[in-house]
């Protein structure tokens, strides 16, 4: 029995690595020359000549892997650990830093808000992972582009991309995935339709996880599971030659998301998310200018909305608390590339960041159903504003690539 057992962790462990092995190939495998990555310098830049530390997970891998939530891709890439104690969370650690000092932005806007915590938190696990083309990892450096919640690094999620066609042209898809043991069942419907002036996608995700099995001895963990539904829209739109339009709204619904690690270590009944929700909208014009020293110009306005209810009871106790802390971000950004010489070029702009929070608290009495209102974890109605300016330039001297950047990020 213990020769059989021995075996079998044998070819567990070599499964594993095998498993690994195979990740990496892949990842190594989307790698060109010619690939492009944002994060580094806010604009698309050949990879190759790229001398900060950045990983980027391609759709590729994403869908080889089977990868079901965004936090579990990001655990994929090597330099990132990922924090997990339920699963619908997940915090994505960065030269060993996470939460407010590790940035997340999606489409160049950003997830991160006034109220991220100094430890771990579950919000990147609220990007719909089937509505993403690519994930990039900047592993420090980052402060100066983003400021000082870029101490650990940047992450940084793309939503799929529309392009135009010569001709009308329809395109669509299905996915459809399931687990063993009802551990999950997920559906994603996607839509696209292209011309030569307007292109338009769309994408309909339905998740239901299943609380988890583990192996041997561990068996269900309970409670686990939760459901999520997702949508997302994306138009773009060819106003002039040289001016383009993008419109995208992101909404993502995850209901009673629960706590494992409260429930089974800190002596709570019910410890959970109703519910999870994230809802992302915004505009970008891009201007190709190509004149002197003005290459491009671009504008972006945002409004990003989170939701975050939490119930808990401990066992024992008639006590049940409500809390619920909405969080209202309104965004811009302004950016400009210019082109001094065939050497020398830069990316400069600002952006401005209004933040207002709504946080409640509610104890009832589940015996006498006598409810009593309470702080909420942050003060109600608390505003913070932020306002950035970067300039980043780069200078090729041949067999020498010289960088430098400024900024300024005052805090109110």
């Amino acid at each position: 029995m213990r020769i059989f057992k021995l075996l079998q962790a044998l070819c567990l462990t070599l499964f594993c690595c095998i498993q690994t092995i195979v990740a990496q190939i892949n990842i190594d495998s989307s790698r060109t020359l010619t690939e492009l990555v944002v994060t580094p310098q806010r604009s698309a830049k050949p990879r190759f000549d790229t001398p900060e530390a950045i990983d980027v997970l391609c759709l590729k891998t994403i869908h080889s892997q089977q990868l079901r939530t965004s936090p579990e891709a990001l655990s994929v890439l090597p330099g990132l650990f990922v924090q997990k104690t339920n699963h619908g969370g997940g915090s994505p650690f960065l030269r060993g830093l996470t939460g407010n000092q590790t940035l997340l932005l999606i489409d160049g806007i950003r997830l991160s808000n006034a109220t991220f915590r100094y430890g771990p938190n579950q919000y990147f696990n609220t990007i719909d992972l089937f509505s993403i083309e690519k994930i990039e990892a900047l592993r420090g450096s980052g402060s100066v582009q983003y400021g000082s919640d870029a101490l650990g690094g940047t992450i940084q999620a793309f939503s799929r991309d529309v392009s135009f066609a010569e001709k009308p042209d329809f395109g669509g898809a299905i996915i459809l995935r399931g687990a063993t043991q009802g551990m999950e069942q997920s559906a994603r419907i996607d839509l696209t339709h292209s011309t030569r002036r307007t292109a338009f996608g769309g994408g309909l995700s339905w998740r239901n996880f299943g609380d988890l099995i583990g192996g041997e001895s561990i068996g269900r963990q309970a409670p686990s599971g939760y459901r999520e539904l997702d949508f997302d829209l994306k138009g773009k739109f060819l106003l002039a030659a040289k001016t383009t339009l993008t419109l995208v709204h992101q909404n993502v619904h995850q209901n009673q998301v629960p706590v494992f690690h409260k429930v089974q270590l800190e002596n709570f009944a019910i410890n959970q998310f109703k519910p999870q929700r994230r809802m992302l909208s915004y505009a970008r014009l891009e201007q190709q200018l190509n004149q002197g020293i003005w290459k491009s110009l671009n504008f972006t306005a945002s409004i990003h909305q989170t939701e975050e209810g939490r119930e808990s009871q401990k066992n024992g106790s008639t006590l049940f608390r409500f809390e619920q802390d909405k969080v209202q971000s309104l965004g811009a950004i302004a950016q400009v590339s210019n082109i001094f010489s065939s050497r020398w070029s830069a990316n400069s702009g600002v952006e401005v960041y209004r933040d207002l929070v709504k946080s409640i608290r509610t104890d009832t009495d589940v015996n006498t159903g006598v409810s009593l209102p309470k702080r909420g974890l942050y003060p109600n109605n608390a505003t913070m504003t932020s306002i950035a300016a970067f300039t980043l330039h780069e200078l090729d001297l041949n067999q020498w690539l010289l960088r430098w950047a400024l900024d300024g990020t005052p805090l109110s």
